[in-house]
């Protein structure tokens, strides 16, 4: 009476093995990189760059557009084409940091490049960072941009703050 057949055992071990791999393969595909989060920095910047009057504001997110420009979209897109990026030169060249519930990504702003357009800090849309050697020579500057993936799995930008991830972190290398 209490011995089951093999078969049942089989099939138990087979599902026990797909709902693991199944359960696996979500949390692969759910976990973003550092890859993803340069790629969602780069693809804002360039949209703002572009001058395009509309560039990147769907790419905030709702609480970030609220809290920088009331809601405003021709306020961003104002301030986006009145933006002169002609001469900045930035880079994505340090590995994005993860802070669980967004990234901070690094944009370094070349040697002999103006600084990134005043909007990024002046609404807080990014925060300004230096790194400099032990006499006080700054041997690099930028901005940290703090992406995060929503829901939906689209990449969004999120203000340093209105990031409760970023706080005491150090991300003012």
């Amino acid at each position: 009476m209490g011995l089951r057949p093999r078969r049942a055992v089989g099939r138990r071990r087979i599902a026990t093995g797909a709902i693991c791999a199944a359960l696996l393969l979500i949390s692969c595909s759910v976990r973003a990189t550092s890859e993803e989060a340069a790629s969602a920095a780069r693809a804002f910047l360039d949209a703002v760059a572009s001058g395009d009057s509309d560039a990147g504001w769907d790419m905030l997110t709702p609480a970030t557009q609220a809290a920088a420009y009331g809601g405003d979209e021709a306020l961003f897109a104002s301030e986006v084409a009145d933006a002169d990026w002609s001469s900045v030169e930035w880079a994505i060249d340090h590995e994005p940091q993860d802070l669980d519930t967004s990234w901070a990504v690094f944009i370094s702003v070349n040697d002999g490049s103006p600084t990134m357009p005043d909007f990024l800090v002046g609404r807080q849309l990014a925060t300004p960072w230096t790194v400099a050697d032990a006499n006080g020579v700054v041997a690099d500057r930028g901005l940290v941009l703090m992406v995060q993936r929503s829901e939906a799995g689209n990449w969004l930008v999120v203000g340093p703050a209105l990031d409760t991830g970023a706080s005491g972190r150090g991300l003012s290398a």
